[in-house]
Parts: C-alpha cells; sequence; structure tokens
C-alpha cells in the first residue's frame, strides 16, 4: 500500500511534534532529509523494505549491548531489537525478552495497544511483540509518539483517506 502524499505529512508533522522529546532523550533520533548515511546504509543491512518505501524517521537505543532500532516508514513502522539485556536484568526478567522484528503497517495502528511495561522492561507494540527499552522516560516517551501517531492515522482513516 502507498500512503496518500497527505498521510506522509501527517506522519512526519507528529515526529516533528515529538522532535526535541526524541532528540534530547535517546541516542540517536533523525527525521528526513537529516538522517546520516550511516543511519541509513544500517536500515539498509538490517530490514528488508518494500520497494518504494521512504524513510521518514530513524530512532535507536542503544545500552551496552542492546540495540533496538525503530524506522518510521511512509507506509508502516519497522522495528529490529537484539532483545539484549544485562545478566542482572535477565535473572529478573526470567528470560521474558528476546531478539525481535518486524513491521507495524500505519493502517494497523488504530487496532493496537502500546504501552511501557514494567515486567518486560520494553514496550509492548501489542499482538506478542515488544521493544527491550530499558529506561523508563524513554518508554513512556516512546508511547506517547507511538499513540500521537495512532491518533493521526485514526483521523487520517476517518476522513476517508486510504
Amino acid at each position: 500500500m502507498v500512503c496518500p502524499p497527505s498521510f506522509e505529512e501527517a506522519v512526519t508533522s507528529t515526529l516533528r511534534r515529538h522532535q526535541y522529546e526524541l532528540h534530547t532523550n535517546f541516542g540517536f533520533f533523525y527525521l528526513c532529509p537529516d538522517i546520516p548515511r550511516s543511519k541509513l546504509d544500517l536500515v539498509k543491512n538490517s530490514f528488508e523494505l518494500p520497494d518504494g518505501e521512504r524513510i521518514i524517521g530513524y530512532v535507536e537505543t542503544s545500552r551496552a549491548r542492546s540495540r533496538a532500532i525503530v524506522v518510521f516508514g511512509s507506509t508502516a513502522l519497522f522495528f529490529h531489537d537484539t532483545g539484549f539485556v544485562s545478566p542482572f536484568l535477565a535473572r529478573r526478567l526470567l528470560g521474558r525478552t528476546r531478539e525481535s522484528e518486524g513491521s507495524i503497517p500505519y493502517v494497523e495502528f488504530p487496532n493496537r495497544q502500546f504501552k511501557a511495561k514494567r515486567l518486560h522492561v520494553g514496550v509492548s507494540l501489542d499482538k506478542g511483540r515488544y521493544l527491550s527499552i530499558v529506561d523508563p522516560l524513554h518508554r513512556t516517551i516512546f508511547v506517547r509518539v507511538l499513540n500521537s501517531l495512532k491518533h493521526v492515522v485514526t483521523a487520517t482513516l476517518e476522513k476517508g483517506i486510504p
């Protein structure tokens, strides 16, 4: 599915509204056209993006060997999470973290529940998908961004834009 330009603009403006808190709190946050070549190369090597998919935004959380990368594309959110947590947290989490990757088309956002999870030390993307984001503030911010996108997508779909 190719989203109309107005939909892509809505996603871009939502990310711009949250740009300050994302940039301030996450190791790496970039909006197109300011995404560095090294990060674009990382996306090309880590994700199988559909032909014609445009990258709107890039977020990376890194802590030791743990890395979660989220790409806001023109039609979907793409994610890759190493699932690594420290041995101390691994004992407490009892194996509830694991490597995860996939995508969520924006048209599915209205049917998703995004939540910051304490027990899983991450963000629930619903339907059994998680991102390992250790810092509680980062989890809260990321869920706020996802729910803002969900609101924009819902409003756009209600206006009859596919």
